[in-house]
């Protein structure tokens, strides 16, 4: 016998032993998903299932106990099917309790492929907790007169940029919101178009760095938060008015979330 008969021969023999399979099998997976650093259960967690053939994904959810199940749906279905490829997820769970207001992602895998008796999967989740509350130190981006220049020699520097890229590199599962100001002595509509092109500048070199855009989440406040108003700014001396309009039209960054996938 050749080679190629061989690989013909345990072709088939696989193929038979997978039709032999009893069609009866039932694959259950179920766990619990918890707090990492106190350990008590989290209420009402979405958990994915995802096909890694088919990408048909399930979703179920936490019990009051942080028990989830994939076993059967409403029409008495197997959900957890022979031969197949999971990918378990976790996301998006916002959950206000004690400081706590989000937590990270989690995932797991688990396969069916070759197994030829019923078989409970139990695949348990600990959580990381974040404090939405909690602020990163990023740097203001200020702007003079200039509408969408984003580089000010006298005020920005590409220091200040790259300090927010360094920070998302350093931390690569936040979400940022990138929020612009832009209080001028023009029409409502006007500052807030100024402040959309000023926040997408930012976005754009942001993601010629090689952030993904998906991470940045660009405002436009346009003049309805300035730091100081029209009529501060008529009392104060040039000097200080030139300082206080650059405080107004800025761009801050800030948190909106820890739950970024990396692609």
């Amino acid at each position: 016998m050749n080679l190629k008969h061989f690989i013909a021969v345990l072709a088939v023999l696989w193929a038979m032993s997978v039709m032999a399979q009893p069609s009866n099998l039932i694959f259950k997976l179920e766990g619990t998903v918890t707090d990492v650093e106190v350990n008590d259960s989290l209420i009402a967690c979405p958990v994915y299932l995802i096909d890694l053939e088919s990408f048909d994904t399930l979703l179920t959810h936490t019990d009051s106990n942080g028990f989830y199940q994939f076993e059967v749906n409403e029409d008495g279905d197997r959900l957890v099917l022979p031969e197949r490829d999971y990918l378990i997820r976790i996301c998006d769970y916002q959950y206000r309790n004690e400081g706590r207001c989000g937590y990270h992602a989690a995932q797991g895998y688990e396969s069916t492929r070759g197994i030829t008796e019923s078989t409970r999967f139990v695949k348990d989740f600990a959580l990381a907790s974040f404090n939405c509350c909690y602020e990163v130190p990023f740097p203001w981006l200020l702007w003079g007169e200039s509408v969408s220049v984003l580089v000010n020699e006298n005020h920005n520097g590409i220091d200040s940029l790259n300090f927010v890229f360094q920070t998302l590199e350093e931390n690569p599962t936040i979400i940022i919101e990138v929020s612009s100001h832009c209080y001028k002595e023009l029409s409502a509509e006007k500052n807030r178009i100024c402040g959309e092109q000023r926040a997408d500048a930012v976005v754009d070199y942001l993601v010629s760095k090689g952030v993904d855009m998906e991470r940045l989440i660009p405002v436009s406040y346009g003049d309805t938060r300035p730091k100081f108003s029209m009529d501060q700014l008529k009392v104060m001396s040039s000097e200080e008015r030139i300082h206080a309009e650059y405080r107004n039209n800025r761009v801050v960054f800030s948190v909106l979330s820890y739950d970024f996938v990396p692609k």
